[in-house]
C-alpha cells in the first residue's frame, strides 16, 4: 500500500520517539502495525531508519531519488551535451578527441613556422625484448608439398623492458630493466635525473636558456603522475603538448625500435647482463645517428602547368554545422605544361632541368640530365649503391627565370 509524504513524514517521527525511549526496531515495527495497520512502515523500512540513528544521523527526510543531477567540469563536453544530451559516451569522446588534436597540431604549426624547435625535443618509449627471438621467414614450396616447420617466436617467455631517449641527432640515454621490471613513478623519476647528466655530457647545448630541451613521452599514468611533473618542472624542461591515443605521434615505433628489431633476429640471450652487453657492443643505441641522411640526394619529375588551381586538400575549409557550406568555382588546369626534374637533399635543391616541351622523361634524357648534374657537382657513387652525393661546397643551380616555350609579349 502506497502511504503519503505527510504520513510517512509523521511515522518516521515516532520511528524516533521510539528510538530515544530505548525501544529497538522490532518492537518499534509492532507498535506502529498496531495502531495504523497497514499504512504502517515496513520491517526493513524500520531496521534501516534505526541504523540510520545509531550512525548519528537524525535527519527525518527522504533522500532524493531519480536520475542524478549531472555534474561536468569540462566546459567542451558540458556544450556538446547541451546540444544533444542523448549522444553515447563513444561519439563524446571523438568529437572531444577530434577539437582537441586539432587545435594542437595547429598551435605547434604556428609555432614551428614562427621559431623551429624539432632539434630541441627529446622522444622516449619503451620496447620489450625477448630473449629468445627465432627468425621466421617466407618458404616457397611446390604444390602439396608441406613447407618447413619454423618455431613461432614466444611472446610469453622471459623478456627485459628498455628505455631508450633519443633526438634527431641521435640516442642519449637508454637503460635496460630487469626481467619482470615496468616502469613506475619512482623509476622513472630516477631516469629523469639520469637523462640530465647524460644530457649534460652528450647535449651541452640543451642547457641553453633559449634552447632549453623539450621532452615528448606518450601518457602512460606512470608518466603523467604529479611527482614526475613537478620534477620536469624544477629540472627547466618543457613537455610537449600532445592529444592522448596519438600513435602519429610515436616516431620510437617507426625509426629506432625497427631497426633494433631487424638487429635482434636469431638472437638468443641468457641473461639480461648479456642482453645489456649485446646492446653496447652492436652500438645500435651508443652510436645510433643519421649521418647517411645527410649524403643522400634524391630525383623525381613532375608536370608544371603553366596555371595550377588548388587541389581538394589545399582548397579545403573547416565549417560548422550551422555555417553556410562555401562555394567553390570549378577550375581545370592549364593545357600548357612541361615536365621538370629535380635533385634535392636535406639542405635544399641541388639541380633542377626543364625537360624540352612535348617531351617526357626517358633513358636518353635522363642520362643527360645526370651527365649534366655531375658537371655541376653532384656526383655518384658506384652502380651497387643508390646513394648520390653532393661535395659542400657545390651551390644548388638557379631556377630559369623565363617559361619553357613561352613567347614573350
Amino acid at each position: 500500500m502506497v502511504i503519503s509524504e505527510s504520513k510517512s513524514a509523521h511515522l518516521r517521527e515516532v520511528l524516533l520517539f521510539a528510538f530515544n525511549w530505548k525501544k529497538g526496531a522490532t518492537e518499534a515495527h509492532r507498535m506502529l502495525e498496531e495502531v495504523h495497520g497497514d499504512h504502517a512502515l515496513s520491517k526493513s523500512q524500520c531496521y534501516r531508519w534505526f541504523k540510520k540513528f545509531q550512525s548519528g544521523d537524525f535527519e527525518l527526510d527522504n533522500e532524493p531519488r531519480g536520475k542524478p543531477h549531472q555534474k561536468f567540469e569540462d566546459a567542451e563536453l558540458q556544450a556538446l551535451l547541451d546540444d544533444d544530451s542523448t549522444q553515447t559516451q563513444e561519439k563524446l569522446a571523438k568529437q572531444l578527441q577530434q577539437e582537441r588534436r586539432l587545435v594542437t597540431c595547429e598551435g605547434l604549426l604556428a609555432r614551428h613556422e614562427k621559431k623551429s624547435f624539432l632539434h630541441r625535443i627529446v622522444t622516449s618509449d619503451e620496447k620489450s625484448i625477448h630473449f629468445s627471438n627465432p627468425m621466421r621467414q617466407k618458404s616457397w614450396g611446390l604444390l602439396g608439398q608441406f613447407p618447413k616447420r619454423k618455431p613461432r617466436p614466444n611472446r610469453l617467455g622471459k623478456k627485459a623492458m628498455l628505455y631508450v631517449w633519443w633526438n634527431q641527432t641521435g640516442v642519449v640515454y637508454f637503460k635496460l630493466l630487469k626481467p619482470g621490471e615496468t616502469v613506475n613513478t619512482s623509476r622513472y623519476e630516477q631516469q629523469m635525473h639520469s637523462l640530465r647528466e647524460a644530457l649534460n655530457e652528450k647535449r651541452p647545448e640543451l642547457r641553453e636558456k633559449h634552447n632549453k630541451l623539450i621532452l615528448q613521452h606518450d601518457n602512460a599514468p606512470a608518466l603523467n603522475a604529479t611527482v614526475v611533473k613537478n620534477t620536469i618542472k624544477d629540472l627547466g624542461w618543457e613537455l610537449l603538448p600532445h592529444p592522448p591515443y596519438s600513435p602519429d605521434l610515436a616516431p620510437s615505433d617507426y625509426h629506432l625500435f625497427t631497426s633494433l628489431g631487424h638487429a635482434l633476429k636469431s638472437q638468443e640471450f641468457s641473461n639480461s647482463d648479456i642482453l645489456r652487453k649485446w646492446l653496447v657492443d652492436c652500438k645500435l643505441l651508443t652510436h645510433y645517428t643519421c649521418p647517411h641522411l645527410n649524403s643522400v640526394v634524391t630525383g623525381d619529375e613532375s608536370w608544371m602547368f603553366k596555371y595550377d588551381p588548388e587541389s581538394k586538400r589545399q582548397s579545403c575549409a573547416w565549417y560548422t554545422k550551422s555555417s553556410p557550406r562555401l562555394k567553390k568555382a570549378r577550375m581545370s588546369k592549364s593545357c600548357i605544361k612541361t615536365m621538370i626534374i629535380v635533385f634535392f637533399d636535406i639542405r635544399g635543391i641541388v639541380h633542377c632541368e626543364f625537360v624540352p616541351q612535348g617531351q617526357t622523361v626517358n633513358s636518353a634524357i635522363y642520362l643527360e640530365v645526370l651527365r649534366r648534374s655531375h658537371a655541376c657537382g653532384l656526383t655518384l657513387k658506384t652502380r651497387s649503391s643508390s646513394t648520390m652525393t653532393m661535395p659542400p661546397a657545390t651551390q644548388p643551380s638557379s631556377l630559369p627565370t623565363s617559361w619553357p616555350g613561352a613567347t614573350p609579349r
